[in-house]
C-alpha cells in the first residue's frame, strides 16, 4: 500500500471555510462594541466615561450595587448636610461619644483621706434595685459605666456586709445619693465615701414613769433608706436594762428603732440619723399598750357615722406588725384595744363612705377622741414646664398617703392630664392632710413634694384644692 499523500491545494480548500467564520465573528464583535460606546452605556475600559444622562438605572441593578458595596459608612442625614471638614471617621467617633455610657466616679478614703483599695463598691437604684458592683483599686478609686438613664435617689455605697473594718472597728456603710438623673451623654457624676467606724449606740431601756430597767428588751435598728429596706440589726437588753448595738449592715442615716420587752411594751422612734464614727448615749422608754375607743361623726350634721373604719398606722421600725381595724356601729363609736404607742403617740387612718378619708395623732390615751369627716376633696390643677409655662399633656399626677413618721404608705391615686395640661379628681382613699404629690412624664419623676407646697392655701378636707405643678 503507498502512503497517503497531502498536497497543498487540498489542505487549503479544508481551512478556508473556518477562516471566513472567525473573520467574521470578529467583524460582528467589533460592530457590537461601536455601536455600545455610541450610545455610553459600554463596560470597555477605553470608553469614555458619560458627561451625563437621564436615563435611570433599572431597580433590579440598583439592588444589586448596593449589596455589592462593602456598608463602610451609613450617614444619619445627607452628607451634603454636614460640615467640609467632616470625614466619615470623625462622624463616627462623635455619634459615639455622644452615645456613651453614663459615668459614675469616686474615690474610698480613710479617716485619715488615704485611698483604701480592695473595697466592694456597690451601685443601687431609685427604688432600692441592685445595679453594679465594683471594687477600689490601689488608689482607693472606682468608675461605674451605665447605659441606660438612672432616676433621680441612685444610691452609690460602701459593701460593709462583709465583716469590712477600719482601725480594728467595724466600719460604715458610707454612700452617696444622686438627686438628680443621670442618662448616658450626661457629664461624669463624682463622689469621695469615707471609711469610718460605724455608728454605735449604748444605753438602758427603762420602764416610762418609774425608769425601772427592763431586762430581756428587743432592741432593732432598721434602715428607711430604698435600697436597704426592711435590713435590721438587733440586741437584747441585759439584766440592769443596758444594752449595745453598732450599726454595721446598713449606714446609720435615717433609721427607725424599736424596743418591745415581753409584756409587748414598747417604744418606736424615727426616723433618726446617727452620725458614723461616734458612739451615741440613747436611754430608751418603753409604754404600755394604749387602749383607744372613740365616735365618728359627720362634721355638718353631727351625726355618727356607721361602718367607718379606724385603722392603726404601725410604725416604720415595726416587722410585719398586726394591723388592726375597727369599724363602728351604728351609734359611730369604735375600740382597739392594745396598741403600741410611738414616741409621738399613735397614728389612726380613717375612712368612710361618701366622706375624705383623715388622718389623725392620738397623744393622750384617756382623752376623748372624736373625729369629724367632711365631704370627699376635689382636687384640680395643671401641670406646666419651662419659662413660658408649656402645658405638659399625659403627665401622670399621683397623691400618696404619707404616714406621720414620714414615710410613703402603698395607698395612692393617681390623674393623668389631658391635651391642656389639666387634671381633676375627687381623693376617695388620700387624705390631704397626709398626702405627697408625684409628677410623672414618660414614666420619669419629673415633681415630688408634699401636697400644701403646691396650694396657695392650706388644704383641707371637704375642700377644692388647686394645685399649680410647674416642671423647671
Amino acid at each position: 500500500m503507498s502512503p497517503t499523500r497531502f498536497s497543498s491545494s487540498s489542505s487549503s480548500r479544508g481551512v478556508w471555510p473556518w477562516a471566513v467564520a472567525f473573520l467574521g465573528f470578529i467583524a460582528v464583535a467589533a460592530l457590537v462594541l461601536i455601536v455600545q460606546s455610541r450610545r455610553g452605556g459600554g463596560d470597555s475600559p477605553s470608553s469614555p466615561p458619560a458627561a451625563s444622562t437621564d436615563r435611570e438605572i433599572e431597580p433590579a441593578a440598583r439592588e444589586r450595587a448596593d449589596a455589592e458595596a462593602p456598608p463602610i459608612w451609613q450617614p444619619s442625614k445627607p452628607y451634603a448636610e454636614r460640615s467640609a471638614s467632616s470625614s466619615p471617621s470623625r462622624i463616627i467617633a462623635e455619634e459615639e461619644e455622644a452615645q456613651g455610657p453614663a459615668i459614675i466616679r469616686g474615690r474610698l478614703v480613710d479617716v485619715r483621706k488615704r485611698g483604701v483599695a480592695g473595697v466592694d463598691i456597690d451601685l443601687w437604684d431609685s427604688e432600692g434595685g441592685f445595679e453594679d458592683s465594683t471594687e477600689t483599686d490601689g488608689n482607693g478609686e472606682f468608675e461605674f459605666e451605665i447605659e441606660d438613664v438612672l432616676e433621680a435617689g441612685f444610691t452609690v455605697c460602701v459593701d460593709a456586709s462583709g465583716g469590712l473594718e477600719t482601725d480594728g472597728e467595724p466600719a460604715n456603710h458610707d454612700h452617696f445619693r444622686h438627686p438628680n438623673d443621670l442618662a448616658p451623654g450626661d457629664d461624669p457624676v463624682e463622689c469621695v465615701l469615707e471609711l469610718l467606724p460605724a455608728a454605735r449606740l449604748v444605753g438602758f431601756v427603762l420602764l416610762e414613769g418609774t425608769r425601772e430597767p427592763v431586762e430581756g428588751a428587743d432592741i432593732e435598728v432598721t434602715s428607711g433608706l430604698a435600697a436597704w429596706d426592711g435590713d435590721y440589726v438587733d440586741t437584747l437588753s441585759r439584766h440592769d436594762g443596758g444594752y449595745e448595738l453598732t450599726i454595721t449592715d446598713f449606714p446609720s442615716e435615717r433609721v427607725y428603732v424599736s424596743v418591745v420587752d415581753d409584756e409587748d411594751r414598747a417604744l418606736y422612734l424615727g426616723p433618726i440619723s446617727y452620725a458614723a464614727g461616734k458612739t451615741h448615749t440613747v436611754d430608751l422608754l418603753i409604754r404600755e399598750p394604749w387602749n383607744l375607743s372613740g365616735i365618728i361623726r359627720d362634721r355638718a350634721t353631727g351625726h355618727p357615722i356607721e361602718d367607718a373604719e379606724v385603722t392603726w398606722l404601725a410604725h416604720a421600725s415595726m416587722h410585719d406588725p398586726d394591723v388592726e381595724t375597727a369599724a363602728t356601729d351604728e351609734y359611730g363609736e369604735w375600740e382597739l384595744e392594745e396598741v403600741p404607742p410611738g414616741k409621738g403617740g399613735i397614728a389612726l387612718a380613717v375612712r368612710a363612705q361618701d366622706y375624705s378619708p383623715a388622718v389623725v395623732r392620738v397623744t393622750d390615751p384617756d382623752a376623748a377622741i372624736v373625729i369629724d369627716l367632711d365631704i370627699p376633696t376635689r382636687a384640680s390643677g395643671i401641670v406646666t414646664a419651662g419659662s413660658d409655662l408649656t402645658p405638659i399633656a399625659a403627665a401622670r399626677v399621683t397623691f400618696v398617703l404619707r404616714h406621720p413618721d414620714g414615710r410613703r404608705t402603698e395607698v395612692t391615686e393617681s390623674k393623668t392630664t389631658d391635651s391642656t395640661g389639666g387634671f381633676e379628681l375627687t381623693l376617695e382613699e388620700v387624705p390631704v392632710n397626709a398626702c405627697d404629690v408625684l409628677v410623672e412624664i414618660n414614666g420619669q419623676v419629673v415633681l415630688d413634694g408634699p401636697l400644701e407646697r403646691f396650694t396657695p392655701s392650706e388644704p383641707s378636707p371637704g375642700s377644692f384644692v388647686p394645685l399649680a405643678l410647674h416642671v423647671h
